[in-house]
């Protein structure tokens, strides 16, 4: 089945998909409406160049007041119960094709594996949560306390707690984030179950987060970025999503604002995010002639703002076609007025001193996996009672480190956490018919996961090992 959309909806503004009714939001927290204008003012003082300042500054422009409630009337709208609402437009034919698709997707694209306990295997669930506090950076037990709460269980092996891994390195003194993406994997309970099909929201610190994939998907997903405007280069839509995270919104709140937009827009979007990480200039340092080098670091919805820099959001679609009709979309809308996201207001300027035109751009393709890699077989003892095998990549001889695609591969997604690894490791001898006594894996200290150099496994007796080392191989030989 073809999605169409009706031709009433192609032409949908920006500014019909401003129209909504301001109900009461249930959840989630919004900042009262005289802090609100405090924060407001306080922003356009720090960022004289904004267009929040401009707006305040202009001669018959937007009252602080006026730019708070708008903030307000948009927060309001990341209740998940207007996700039908945001549909309104479209066709019943089209709509319920769409809600299919996002129910098949969701079982489609999940990433799953199985822990064997003893002779009993035990089903887990990995997924990318938004608007987890960057507070629980190297705070990951006590993350993991708050979760549990929630009957969200988090996976261990030996009784070590590491499948909890940050998406990209946070570094505060370069760019500081209220909340940034981490990794997650759950036994897979009803807790758990809920969380990965939105059917229930869940809150940490009164502060909602949700569920996304551990990837994004680059064949059913591009990219959407802020058109250059009368400000310059720097943040236009950076600086709408930190007027959201003014008034309370975490960077899962301002997704989900951001999908229903898009959504009244006839653009199918089943998930909307922004990128875990980006390159990022350090501070200056002393002594050193010329800019400081960048950085990878990890980002929340509005951390751009700090630096006039756009974050790139990413649209995923529930399916290749869908994507494909999607961009399809954009690219007429384009040629028209454009697809915009903005503040919720029934005054019209207002509307449109905050609209920001979106562009959209595709990933690039991703080169195949090779299929002919395979692990080398090296023998090391390390003591009497255990014989060590290490596990190293072919492509990469002198170091032994796996690629970045090697390690996806070998985890069976991006979920490439310790406890990953590690479960990956004890499937792979259970197939063989060996029993491991341990699996050491190096840790990234600044995301908690695999830093993809070499594994190394101990067995019980040389038999074992030797039998692991003339079999391993052969089990790696369609993934690696």
């Amino acid at each position: 089945m073809v999605l169409q959309y009706d031709e009433s909806v192609r032409s949908l503004l920006y500014r019909r998909s401003c129209q909504y009714t301001q109900g009461e939001r249930s959840g989630g927290h919004v900042e009262e409406a005289a802090d609100l204008v405090e924060r407001v003012k306080s922003f356009a003082k720090r960022y004289p160049g904004s267009r929040t300042a401009h707006a305040c500054r202009a001669e018959g422009g937007c009252t602080p007041d006026a730019i708070a409630e708008a903030i307000r009337s948009t927060c309001r709208q990341a209740r998940r119960d207007l996700f039908e609402d945001s549909l309104r437009e479209w066709s019943s034919e089209s709509r319920a094709w769409f809600i299919q698709q996002m129910e098949e997707a969701k079982k489609q694209n999940v990433e799953t594996y199985i822990g064997t306990e003893g002779t009993e295997g035990t089903s887990f669930i990995s997924m990318t949560l938004l608007g987890i506090s960057s507070m629980y950076v190297r705070q990951e037990d006590k993350l993991k306390s708050k979760l549990m709460e929630l009957g969200l269980m988090v996976d261990s092996v030996d009784g070590v707690d590491k499948a909890i891994m940050w998406k990209a390195p946070y570094r505060p003194e370069i760019a500081r984030a209220d909340d940034i993406s981490v990794t997650v994997s759950f036994l897979r309970n009803e807790a758990a179950m809920e969380l990965w099909e939105g059917r229930r929201e869940y809150c940490i610190d009164g502060r909602s987060f949700r569920a996304t994939e551990v990837s994004i998907a680059h064949d059913r997903s591009f990219k959407l970025r802020a058109k250059r405007g009368p400000w310059g280069k720097g943040g236009s839509l950076a600086e709408l999503s930190q007027l959201l995270a003014l008034g309370g919104m975490s960077t899962a709140d301002i997704a989900q604002i951001y999908r229903f937009q898009l959504l009244s827009q006839s653009l199918a979007a089943a998930e909307v995010q922004p990128l875990a990480g980006m390159l990022v200039q350090g501070p200056g340092q002393r002594g050193r002639k010329g800019p400081s080098p960048k950085t990878y670091v990890a980002v929340g919805a509005s951390t751009g703002t700090l630096q006039q820099k756009e974050l790139e959001w990413v649209l995923s679609s529930p399916s290749t076609a869908s994507c494909e009709q999607t961009l399809a979309s954009f690219r007429e809308s384009e040629a028209m007025e454009g697809v915009h996201l903005t503040l919720i207001s029934d005054d019209a300027k207002l509307r449109e001193t905050f609209a920001v035109e979106l562009t959209a751009d595709t990933f690039v393709p991703r080169g195949k996996i090779a299929k002919q890699r395979r692990a080398l077989r090296e023998r090391d003892h390390a003591g009497r009672s255990s014989f060590r095998v290490q596990i190293k990549s072919r492509s990469s001889m002198s170091t032994g480190r796996f690629s970045r695609k090697e390690m996806e591969a070998l985890c069976g997604g991006g979920n490439t956490s310790i406890t990953r690894v590690k479960r990956a490791m004890l499937e792979l001898a259970r197939r063989i018919g060996v029993t491991l006594v341990s699996v050491e894996v190096e840790e990234d200290r600044d995301t908690l996961s695999w830093d993809g150099s070499l594994i190394a496994l101990s067995l019980a007796t040389k038999a074992e090992a030797r039998r692991l080392m003339e079999d391993m191989p052969f089990y790696l030989e369609g993934i690696l």
